[in-house]
């Protein structure tokens, strides 16, 4: 994106009614650039100043009723001469959770007359506790590394994959769970020559692993090697092209056929896998062999070879942490994506109910602050490989036997039973109905086993 004198922030939604913010920054590949820039605000503040928002001061902000939220602007403008290329957000909390702001919209300009989204609406907005400023998630990089072994740089976009340590370095992105996704990967700074990398997916199951476990040596990991083979399994089998120093490899993952396609500079190289069957799949890369460090550059969106019928890996535009939320429209206007995180919500005059919060369930025998979750597939055998199944799910509490949640799985099989009490033990019950034996019963789900996980 380039940079622009102007920038206004609109659509403004609290978590209750009334907002009260005590920062509001702006922040380009990752530092803050809104100082020189003038804040003002369409409608006066009932307390404080639009300056507060500037000071870096925790202590003091600015408020505003709720019959003014819906119609306040909060604008920047960098003066002649000026301007700024805007990718983040920083926003400072008061005391009141229900006064934070929920969701908005950033835009910009040039003229102030003609205004443009930035990115897609930043829409569930996390509460970062009493006092304290939001925090910021990677973006187009790389999430993950080993120990000393691997250094993240550029945001995490480049990583340095050192082999002092004696393991094979690897690096992984976030995880997805459907849709057509694609990531690209590029080395940079040396030659291949010699030694052996891979590029690829890997399930959940080899993810904590040591960096022993190479990409395409386990049973839930594919990969394309830099010599030309697609390797699952520890079995490599002549595939593609091979690849080295600069070149760009682009990989494509359909959930829903499961199936792995690789690109080498914008060439397909054919499908490599298909017919398999996905859950939660992480992009890496990873070296095998030792010897001088190297470095790999990902690109989860932002691609040099896009690929047509493929969305990219990662789905937002904003590094701004977020919850999930639910919303009634009262007027439509742009659409969230969907992610496992938040669910589709038109995005406009808007009044948004919020179940992002860390809850209890609100029912008899809540122990925990209501931040836990489970998920899992529902999947049927049909040999030789388990296939998405779609079916309703049940989930019980065993202290009681109470069902606390419902739902139909999606059509990948998916379901996710979120801000449930994660000090519970649960059980979850799975009622495939084309069956003689219709019940599929899984029990024992602790956080204590990984079976409840907590929300992000």
């Amino acid at each position: 994106m380039a940079a622009h004198r102007y920038w206004r922030a609109i659509g403004l939604e609290s978590y209750g009614e009334a907002l009260e913010l005590t920062e509001f920054h702006l922040l380009g590949a990752g530092v803050r650039v809104d100082a020189p820039a003038v804040l003002t605000s369409s409608i006066a503040p009932a307390a404080g100043s639009p300056a507060n928002l500037k000071d870096d001061n925790l202590s003091t902000g600015a408020s505003w009723t709720g019959a003014s939220v819906a119609a306040l602007v909060l604008s920047w403008d960098f003066g002649a001469g000026g301007s700024a290329d805007v990718t983040d957000i920083r926003l400072g909390s008061a005391v009141d959770a229900a006064k934070f702001l929920l969701a908005g919209k950033l835009q910009y300009s040039d003229d102030a007359t003609t205004w443009v989204d930035a990115w897609t609406p930043f829409a569930g907005v996390a509460w970062p506790g009493p006092r304290a400023k939001t925090t910021s998630e990677a973006i187009g990089g790389w999430l993950r590394g080993f120990k000393n072994d691997v250094d993240l740089s550029a945001g995490g976009s480049i990583a340095t994959l050192k082999t002092a340590s004696g393991v094979s370095p690897r690096v992984a992105t976030a995880g997805r769970t459907a849709g057509v996704l694609q990531v690209e990967f590029e080395w940079l700074n040396v030659s291949l020559t010699g030694a052996t990398t891979a590029v690829g997916v890997m399930g959940a199951a080899s993810l904590p692993t040591s960096g022993a476990t190479v990409v395409g040596n386990a049973l839930d990991s594919w990969a394309y090697t830099n010599t030309g083979t697609r390797r699952t399994n520890s079995v490599g089998v002549a595939y593609g092209a091979s690849y080295t120093l600069a070149d760009v490899i682009g990989m494509v993952v359909d959930f829903a056929a499961g199936s792995i396609t690789f690109y080498k500079n914008g060439v397909s190289q054919g499908v490599a896998y298909s017919g398999l069957s996905f859950a939660e799949l992480f992009a890496a890369a990873q070296m095998y062999n030792f010897g001088q460090n190297w470095q790999v550059r990902i690109r989860t969106k932002g691609f040099i070879y896009p690929v047509a019928g493929a969305t990219p890996w990662e789905e937002r535009d904003s590094a701004i942490t977020q919850n999930a939320l639910r919303g009634k429209t009262r007027a439509a206007a742009v659409a969230v994506a969907p992610t496992p995180t938040t669910v589709p919500v038109d995005f406009g005059n808007m009044r948004l109910s919020p179940v992002y919060q860390a809850r209890g369930d609100y029912l008899t025998g809540v122990i925990g602050r209501g931040t836990g979750r489970v998920r899992g597939f529902t999947l049927d055998y049909v040999n030789p490989l388990n296939k998405p199944y779609r079916c309703r799910v049940r989930l019980v509490r065993e202290s009681d036997g109470l069902q606390l949640r419902e739902a139909w799985s999606a059509a990948d099989g998916s379901y996710d039973f979120q801000y449930v009490d994660e000090l519970q033990s649960y059980t979850v019950i799975a009622y495939y109905e084309a069956h003689g034996k219709r019940a599929v019963v899984t029990d024992g789900l602790t956080l204590a086993n990984g079976k409840v996980e907590l929300m992000a």
